[in-house]
């Protein structure tokens, strides 16, 4: 490329905010944009190299393009499975139609309220009873249920222990 000179003229503002989205989605600077854009109008074929990768953004920028009008066009259709509720997890001894009684672990205590119609996850469960070993109270929807808890045997065992047999369901 030759050197370069000042050109300074104005435009109105819709091209400005024009110009200021194409050069934030191509990465290009405006005086490179403007100036392709003068070479096209002249005739001279001459693309001002800004980023030596800009070539291979253009190709991945045409793929990815391709691929979400792909995506578009095909329909998704869902699966039975994905619509049926099948355990991801392996299921506990107690049965949730299996009354309850005695202290449980969290995982039991889970397979029992699932009988009761509990809707979370057994990760959620788990969660809401740390916060509450913290605090040492159970939280109202858990409470609600019929759920009391032995705070005592459970801060004294080790926390990492499943085992532990701490709550109970009323």
């Amino acid at each position: 490329m030759s050197k370069l000179e000042f050109v300074g003229t104005k435009i109105p503002s819709e091209w400005i905010q024009k110009l200021k989205q194409l050069t934030k989605e191509t990465g290009e600077t405006q005086s490179s944009f403007v100036r392709d854009a003068i070479a096209a109008a002249i005739g001279v074929n001459q693309k001002t190299k800004v980023n030596p990768l800009r070539d291979e953004l253009d190709d991945l920028k045409a793929r990815v393009q391709a691929l979400e009008q792909l995506t578009r066009l095909t329909p998704v259709v869902s699966s039975p499975i994905a619509v049926a509720k099948s355990p991801a997890r392996p299921t506990s001894s107690i049965k949730p139609s299996t009354p309850c009684t005695g202290a449980l672990t969290t995982g039991e205590l889970f397979a029992a309220l699932e009988g009761k119609g509990y809707a979370r996850s057994l990760g959620t469960l788990r969660r809401a009873l740390r916060g509450a070993i913290d605090v040492g109270m159970l939280p109202d929807d858990l409470a609600a249920l019929g759920v009391t808890a032995d705070f005592e045997t459970r801060r004294s065992a080790n926390p990492k222990d499943n085992s532990v047999r701490w709550l109970s369901l009323e």
